[in-house]
């Protein structure tokens, strides 16, 4: 039985759709029923598309919002408030040495994916950043390539995980090839990462084009995929690996993909996707924009969230914080935690958290990418394990390198309560609740017993509300329909229980058609936009 999990509270009341707002919905029900009944059902739904046209009322027209657009800075602060505090790593399972290996079908991993994601939520990781490459899209088979990042999203859901996904990287080596990649060259930090695209596409604009349909493909397939975070199109766009692959990179990296960055964005607007765009600029001096170059200040201009990357130490890394503030957009440092550098959990992490700054360090199991070694092991030869780990926080069989450490992480993520949904069904379909149920789980994931309710009824007067729909926001092209699923009844005598650490209770299980009222006010059956809902819960 799937989880279906909450998020922090968003607060607001359900409201009902408007007239307006009920055409959209319309306007959408009709575009899956072209899907099922074509070729007859698009003439008739474009007929009806142009005849609805003339009925929206202006007030709605002014509302709806062009794709293509960066979010206003009020879109980008409403998104994070409903946010928990984003901490995690950049991932790659241990077995894989390079974002290939990760994603081709011949080496897909799900199994040794789903031990160290749960590894990553014992930590209390809420979030991972992972990249993907545009070959398995282009020359291998992308229906396999979605599968398998539909397969990772799942089991990154089943263990309370959103996820960050990057679609270029300009880092390493850069001739990347498909098939088996090679084994990695003993105590070499990232041997075997390659570039997204290679070289060879770089040097050539007449092939930028040819990126154009892996960055559609996999926003549009993913576009309102509540499991996926954000999307950063670009990591470290000009990067040219001087201390490593320099001889066989670009010299002048950021004059060269500068066009194919600005051509990413306006692909990935194109798509118009319910998550945030991004790419963060790594290098260079952001105290003020007199002395921002023109890749740094595109980045900045063009992000709908502002991401950056820091190894430094806590004072230099909160110069940077500061300075990127006057954009007023969440902040997220997506990459970080170079031990030897200063850059340690210990220094950034309480700093990370008490200013709501994402944090996201290199590394999590020492595996094939050899990150325990330093960036200096492309110049100076080691033999052995580094006393001190450069990234990476546990070994290949899950035992952290410091234990200290992360004892120190698990204290300042601080697992909390949580308020789950299970379903008797794989997809929940509002549309024939009659043979589901749905359970109600409070787990407590704190240090000490809580008290928890005991009972639960039906009733409009309620102490907790469940609901779930597609927002309207003011600017936005959409519809709301609010969903009162679930409540405690104040009618009744409230009852509680205690909850001790780590241990988890249900509330309540019922048939999902007694529990199940929809759009608030009338006893209407929502047509869902997808059959799998993601709940927010309000106390």
């Amino acid at each position: 039985m799937p989880w279906i999990f909450m998020y922090k509270p968003r607060g607001e009341e359900v409201q009902p759709p408007s007239s307006e707002y009920l055409i959209s919905g319309f306007l959408y029900i009709m575009e899956i029923a072209c899907r099922v009944w074509s070729p007859i059902m698009p003439r008739i739904f474009l007929i009806l598309a142009l005849l609805l046209s003339f009925a929206v009322p202006a007030s709605a027209q002014k509302k709806l919002k062009a794709p293509g657009e960066r979010w206003s800075k009020d879109k980008a602060a409403k998104w994070y408030k409903d946010e928990p505090w984003l901490v995690g790593c950049n991932y790659i399972p241990s077995t894989a040495i390079n974002q290939l290996e990760m994603w081709q079908a011949d080496s897909w991993d799900p199994k040794t994916i789903d031990r160290e994601l749960g590894w990553a939520e014992d930590l209390g990781f809420t979030s991972v950043r992972v990249f993907l490459h545009n070959l398995p899209w282009h020359r291998d088979d992308p229906s396999k390539f979605i599968g398998c990042i539909n397969e990772f999203l799942r089991i990154a859901e089943k263990h309370r995980i959103r996820v960050m996904f990057v679609l270029f990287d300009s880092c390493w080596h850069p001739e990347p090839k498909l098939g088996k990649q090679p084994a990695a060259t003993p105590h070499l930090h990232n041997s075997g990462w390659v570039q997204a695209p290679g070289v060879a596409i770089l040097k050539d604009p007449e092939k930028f084009k040819e990126m154009k349909d892996y960055v559609q493909g996999v926003l549009w397939s993913f576009r309102d995929d509540r499991r996926v975070l954000c999307w950063d199109l670009w990591n470290e766009p000009e990067n040219n690996n001087a201390s490593s692959y320099g001889k066989l990179d670009i010299p002048d990296k950021e004059k060269v993909v500068l066009p194919l960055v600005k051509q990413v964005f306006a692909w990935a607007r194109a798509i118009n996707p319910s998550q945030p765009l991004t790419a963060a600029p790594w290098i260079g001096d952001w105290s003020e924009e007199a002395k921002l170059g023109p890749l740094n200040r595109f980045l900045f201009d063009n992000s709908d969230i502002i991401t950056f990357h820091r190894y430094e130490n806590l004072p230099t890394t909160k110069k940077s914080v500061e300075a990127l503030k006057r954009y007023d957009r969440p902040i997220l440092c997506t990459e970080y935690m170079a031990r030897p550098a200063g850059s340690t959990f210990e220094a950034l992490l309480p700093y990370f958290q008490e200013q709501k700054v994402g944090a996201y360090c290199w590394g999590f199991v020492a595996g094939k990418t050899q990150t325990i070694y330093p960036w200096d092991s492309w110049q100076k030869k080691y033999d052995a394990e580094p006393k001190l780990w450069f990234h990476d926080i546990l070994r290949g069989n899950g035992k952290p390198y410091d234990d200290k450490e992360v004892k120190q992480i698990k204290k300042i993520t601080g697992k909390k309560i949580e308020v789950m949904l299970r379903f008797s069904v794989d997809e929940l379909d509002p549309l024939k609740p009659e043979q589901n149920h749905v359970e109600c789980i409070v787990r407590n994931g704190t240090d000490k017993a809580i008290e928890v309710p005991a009972n639960y009824a039906g009733g409009w007067n309620s102490d907790l509300v469940l609901r779930a729909g597609m927002i309207y926001e003011p600017g936005t092209f959409g519809f709301y329909h609010g969903l009162i699923l679930v409540y405690w009844a104040a009618e009744k005598k409230k009852e509680t229980k205690l909850l001790n650490p780590g241990a988890e209770t249900t509330v309540f299980k019922d048939e999902l058609k007694a529990v199940l009222l929809l759009d608030g006010f009338e006893e209407k059956r929502l047509v869902p936009k997808e059959k799998r809902y993601y709940w927010d819960w309000q106390a």
